[in-house]
């Protein structure tokens, strides 16, 4: 398998599964905290409703090209998730 996780080491994901861990955190982006984030019902406008996920770290280094998908779409999909 090849691939690349910005920020860690390909052996940091092996040892990861391995260990039976996972990679949910709860939401800390500098762009607000949890709380000014998170709104719990579905929809509420600008807000999630989960503190918690999966996030990739240095995904301003995606190489969207690469995938084949447009600037624009990658974009609107890096805003939308954080």
């Amino acid at each position: 398998m090849a691939c690349d996780f910005p920020g860690r080491k390909s052996g940091d994901v092996w040892e990861l599964l391995r260990a039976g861990g996972d990679a949910i955190e709860e939401y800390h982006r500098t762009g607000g905290t949890p709380t000014q984030l998170y709104a719990p019902e579905p929809g509420a406008a600008g807000k999630m409703n989960t503190r918690w996920g999966g996030f990739v770290k240095g995904i301003d280094r995606f190489d969207a090209n690469f995938f084949g998908i447009s600037p624009r779409e990658a974009v609107k999909s890096i805003r939308s998730s954080g």
